[in-house]
């Protein structure tokens, strides 16, 4: 059985100024903070 560790990460901002970041889609693929990570973790484990 395989054993998972568990990460927290802290953000020196709120997640609605990170979302901010993501205002171009086409630079960024995605218009989220959440969509990036979701997106990141799909091509990470392909």
């Amino acid at each position: 059985m395989e054993s998972y560790k568990t990460i927290k990460v802290l953000f020196p901002e709120s997640i609605i100024n990170l979302d901010r970041m993501f205002d171009n889609q086409e630079k960024w693929g995605t218009s989220t903070l959440k969509g990036w990570i979701d997106g990141y973790e799909t091509t990470r484990f392909t």
